[in-house]
């Protein structure tokens, strides 16, 4: 059974269970030998009050200086620790004591209030926030009216009361003296600004809980709004400088800056870089001469200029501006630059390779392919095409207009290559059936006869040889010649059926049209290949 068993935890919100899950074994006020015990425990280390929690009573037993008494004290803070956190009537907790917001006309001794809230501290002085502290002062305003010293709230500890009295001030400074958070994580001890953002959600959550704790709070309210009122005020002082300045017209003599009395002294090698640079070096190699990074050279070139600038100034009396000095030294890098080279114009060319077309001598027509341009190749396209059909305008057969051809057909008019114009049905008439399809001679496209036979009556199969001729087998022809063979091996006589069954595959057919199962194939293989291996060691030189 897990310790956590043994108790019987009620949260209001999810903020409230995870922060106290979270807290600490630290500032639970344990002995020291027992937060030894569970801090050097190694992979096993316990911090928080989860993980002791989550823990069986015999594994936490087993930690060495953890025994009955010890586990029992355990528990016993884990309550206080829990009832600290439930209890309504209390902001900040320690194990003896309790803090409370108090207003200067409450009676601090008053028997109504609970016993526990005794040593309650003193109110706050609103006047101290205007005597020379600032900030500061008001934080230790506040720590002290919490009951703890400035150096206290910024020294790094993790006690619960001094967290709690740290986290008010957080709170305070951020919601109502308009503090940044950086500024308020510098203010206390120079803390992060996301600790800050973790204590201000914080009390707010406990705020939104109980409002009561607001009301006790509004004395420090006051003197937080205080701060950020007189910050308003010297924005506004500042602003209004601003304006005045802008306003009233400075003379020159004002802003002239007064000249140092000794004249800056330059030491060789920054001379020499100077030097170097006035001659037109580059940065990089100025640097790899010198051995210097190459933005070291810029600095040590910039800050020569200015001291130029002001032993001259002081020699003839006279200010000069260091930023008039590097212009001028630009200027005459510049001039000594060569001038970039003069890019002489390409060549036009009609094409990469072609001067002009080699068939008509056009340069205004684009090259289409080999030379040649698109109107020597028949090919059309864009205004060019727009152009030969309103020259032509009607199909050269039929007559048909372009527009009827396009409604009727849904095509526009075709060009040939020798410049005709057809619609889509006479196109098709003069090129066949089928578009780019049509053969060149009768028996096949580019083969007047099989190339083999002769013959022109049985049709053409491949490669200009007719089907009798070739030797790929079309499933017409194989099931002729299974059929031929009475549907039987030639060898063992086995029915086609039967080897499909039992072979798993069809009967096969050789080159000298034999028909062969599978098994009987197989062994004619073999034989051709050993015919053919002793054919090649017979043919082999000695």
């Amino acid at each position: 059974m897990k310790l956590k068993d043994n108790f019987h935890f009620l949260f209001v919100t999810e903020i409230e269970e995870n922060e106290f899950y979270k807290t600490l074994i630290l500032s639970l006020g344990l002995a020291p030998r027992i937060v030894d015990a569970f801090d050097n425990a190694g992979i096993h280390r316990i911090r928080s009050i989860a993980g002791i929690l989550r823990k069986r009573e015999e594994d936490l037993l087993e930690f060495r200086g953890i025994g009955v008494k010890a586990l029992s004290d355990v528990k016993r803070k884990i309550q206080q620790a829990y009832e600290k956190l439930r209890s309504p009537s209390q902001f900040i907790a320690s194990d003896d004591y309790y803090f409370t917001m108090s207003t200067p006309a409450m009676d601090i001794r008053n028997d109504t209030l609970p016993p526990v809230l005794g040593e309650i501290s003193r109110p706050i002085d609103k006047t101290i926030l205007f005597k020379g502290g600032g900030e500061k002062d008001v934080m230790a305003t506040l720590a002290r009216y919490l009951g703890f010293g400035k150096d206290q709230i910024k020294e790094h500890t993790r006690r619960h009361e001094i967290v709690q009295a740290r986290q008010i001030i957080m709170y305070l400074l951020r919601e109502y003296a308009g503090m940044s958070f950086p500024a308020i994580g510098r203010l206390i001890g120079g803390r992060d600004h996301t600790t800050v953002i973790h204590g201000y959600k914080k009390i707010k959550a406990q705020i939104l809980v109980n409002a009561e704790l607001e009301h006790n709070l509004r004395d420090a309210i006051a003197l937080a709004k205080g701060i950020h009122k007189r910050k308003r005020y010297a924005e506004e002082a500042i602003k209004n400088l601003k304006d005045a300045i802008q306003k009233e017209s400075i003379s020159s003599s004002a802003l002239r800056i007064r000249l140092p009395q000794k004249q800056k002294k330059i030491s060789g090698r920054n001379m020499k870089i100077l030097e170097l640079y006035r001659e037109g070096l580059t940065l990089q190699n100025i640097a790899s001469t010198i051995k210097l990074t190459r933005e070291r050279v810029r600095q040590i070139i910039e800050t020569t200029i200015e001291s130029l600038a002001i032993n001259e100034s002081i020699s003839s009396g006279v200010e000069i501006d260091a930023s008039v000095l590097k212009d001028e030294e630009k200027r005459k890098r510049r001039l000594l630059k060569t001038p970039a080279p003069i890019k002489i114009p390409k060549e036009h060319r009609w094409t990469r390779y072609y001067i002009a077309c080699k068939s008509c001598g056009t340069t205004t027509i684009p090259h289409l392919r080999k030379g040649l341009c698109e109107q020597c190749l028949g090919v059309f396209s864009g205004e060019r095409r727009e152009e030969f059909l309103k020259q032509h305008g009607k199909c050269e057969l039929c007559g048909i207009l372009r527009r009827e051809a396009v409604i009727l057909y849904g095509r526009d008019f075709y060009i040939t290559k020798d410049k005709k114009v057809y619609c889509r049905e006479c196109f098709l008439k003069f090129t066949g059936k089928k578009l780019s399809g049509y053969k060149n001679y009768a028996w096949s496209r580019f083969y007047p006869k099989c190339i083999k036979c002769g013959t022109v009556s049985t049709p053409h199969y491949a490669r200009g040889l007719c089907e009798d001729c070739t030797d790929i087998l079309s499933n017409e022809k194989r099931e002729k010649i299974i059929n031929e063979h009475s549907k039987k091996c030639d060898e063992c006589r086995i029915e086609r059926d039967t080897a499909k069954k039992k072979l798993g595959r069809d009967l096969h057919i050789t080159s000298n049209r034999n028909v062969l199962c599978r098994t009987c194939f197989q062994k004619y293989r073999r034989t051709q290949q050993r015919v053919i291996k002793r054919t090649n060691s017979i043919m082999k030189p000695i």
